[in-house]
């Protein structure tokens, strides 16, 4: 007879066997086990781990359910995954950072908080299946003499799923979560359960109970239990420190200020580390890791040719380990003894990895653009938004590379007309703009990228500004109050200046196709658009203009 684990595992392996062709993986998947608590460490009535790779725009996560006694089981094909664990009564919790799944056994605990009860609740409604759980919809439950809220609800169904939402000035966000009467609980796909209920001729008088929720709440975690995972996850923190300390050191260079930024000391550190590493799985992420150093420009890299030869030699073209790095991968290739190999290629027709294609062909296309090669880049484009269109990267192209859009270079600036920031009654429109260089700066105080082209903004204005040149900056924060109080502070931002309310869906995203910030645009002084984008960050600022502005 075999043992119930070794059954389920059993299981489990054929499944995943016939499963991996499905993803196009390798013939080791990873399998993951450990235990999901609730509140005081004890089993939720209904609990879900699950593993979200954003291959996709519409791909949903991989769904299992945790046994009744709290653990789980579960394989997955070779690549990087965010881990989730939701129980009913209680709220989400992920992983820190990325798994990755690479053959080896995992290891991973959970312990969840529970939805309280808040202080005061004001009112308490619901959303139902039969109205989408739309918010928009809800439906008003009635305080009770007993406490509880209740509704009686009609629906030519002999089963009604709902959410409760409660109103607190505990709670200023609304948010859907389980009601306390349900026969049974379904995963919601965000980090919270429906309630389902029995209805009799389609009629259910649905009770919410508030003393059957948590009083109190109460400590939570996701704890990596196995070691592999536990260096990976440190190599990874390593990464974003050094990303960290490259941020806060190019502020400084850019200002004209001492800096402390060794590229080429942090990359001998890395590979040293790399040829002592025994695991090979860790000696890959730290290979890449020595890849991934930034730098302040091409020319900065200080990258050991041959040693990159030799990761490109270890690391195949097909390995999952570049789909959590797509960006290093044409980096890789340009840092090699062979810049113009055939790495990247084989990566494209090699790799089953579709989103890591589509981000490396989406580089591709915009470095095109960037060198005026608009003919090598349509073929990319294409390929890009038809075998990729369901990528986020193909998606992507489609808003900001489509050959028919109005922000490139050769185009006149579309109308558009903003209030000044000093006065309301004045607008700027492309018509006062004329005569003069530029730069069209779509930014915000809470961008951190943005702040940190303020030393290049200011640097070419004091440069240019008495040669027909100026700066246009098109705030995308919440109020003008923010813009006011930043100015206040190290950076004055001398120049012009405009407020478009609604954040992401105000009118400058739409007329300027910003879907992400900061988006430079410089316009000549008839108001056709000659640069964009990194040709005007950083230090190719001042490059870019005195290319133009002479």
């Amino acid at each position: 007879m075999i043992p119930m684990r070794s059954a389920i595992r059993f299981s489990l392996i054929l499944f995943c066997l016939i499963g991996t062709t499905l993803f196009g993986a390798a013939d080791h998947p990873t399998f993951i086990s450990g235990h999901v608590f609730g509140a005081g460490g004890k089993a939720m009535k209904t609990a879900h781990v699950l593993a979200v790779q954003y291959a996709t725009i519409d791909e949903k996560p991989k769904q299992y359910e945790v046994r009744a006694d709290g653990s789980y089981a579960l394989y997955l094909p070779p690549g990087w995954y965010e881990i989730q664990f939701s129980g009913v009564d209680h709220q989400q919790e992920r992983s820190s950072s990325w798994i990755y799944c690479c053959g080896k056994d995992l290891k991973i605990d959970a312990r969840l908080k529970p939805n309280v009860v808040p202080r005061k609740i004001d009112s308490v409604s619901i959303i139902t299946d039969f109205n989408g759980y739309s918010f928009n919809k809800t439906i008003a439950m009635q305080p009770q003499s007993d406490g509880t809220w209740a509704v009686n609800v009609f629906a030519p169904r002999d089963k009604v799923g709902y959410q409760v939402i409660i109103h607190s000035d505990d709670e200023p966000e609304a948010r859907s979560i389980n009601g306390t009467m349900a026969s049974r609980y379904m995963y919601d796909g965000g980090g919270d359960y429906r309630s389902i209920v029995e209805t009799e001729n389609g009629n259910v008088r649905i009770v919410f109970d508030p003393r059957l929720m948590a009083q109190r709440s109460d400590t939570s975690f996701v704890r990596v239990l196995d070691p592999f995972t536990k260096k990976v996850m440190d190599i990874e923190d390593e990464q974003q420190q050094v990303w960290v300390k490259y941020f806060s050191e190019i502020s400084k260079r850019q200002g004209g200020m001492p800096y402390d930024y060794d590229i080429k000391k942090i990359r001998l550190t890395l590979r040293k580390r790399a040829e002592a590493e025994k695991d090979p799985d860790l000696k890959q992420l730290l290979m890449i890791s020595y890849l991934a150093v930034p730098s302040f420009d091409k020319d900065s890299a200080c990258a050991d040719p041959v040693f990159v030869d030799k990761i490109l030699a270890t690391i195949p073209p097909f390995s999952p380990i570049w789909s959590n790095y797509p960006n290093v991968v044409t980096d890789a290739q340009r840092m090699s003894s062979h810049p113009d190999g055939d790495y990247v290629k084989r990566v494209l027709s090699e790799s089953d990895a579709p989103s890591l294609k589509a981000q490396i062909l989406y580089n591709q296309v915009t470095e095109l653009y960037a060198e005026k090669k608009f003919d090598e880049a349509a073929p990319l484009y294409t390929t890009l938004t038809t075998e990729y269109k369901e990528t986020v990267p193909g998606q992507q192209a489609m808003k900001d590379l489509r050959p028919n859009r109005k922000i490139k270079v050769g185009n006149q600036i579309p109308d558009f007309a903003f209030q000044t920031l000093e006065d309301s009654t004045v607008q700027y429109i492309p018509a006062t703009l004329k005569g003069r260089w530029v730069l069209i700066d779509n930014w915000a105080t809470w961008c951190g990228p943005c702040v940190r082209e303020m030393p290049s903004l200011h640097a070419a204005y004091e440069h240019f500004k008495d040669k027909k040149f100026t700066i246009l900056s098109v705030s995308y924060d919440k109020s003008v109050a923010d813009v006011e109080k930043f100015r206040k502070g190290r950076w004055a931002m001398p120049w012009l200046h405009c407020f478009s309310p609604g954040v992401w869906q105000n009118d400058a995203a739409k007329i300027f196709e910003v879907s992400g910030i900061p988006k430079p645009i410089l316009i000549d002084p008839t108001g056709k658009i000659v640069a964009l984008d990194e040709e005007l960050r950083g230090a190719n600022l001042e490059k870019t203009l005195a290319n133009f502005i002479k």
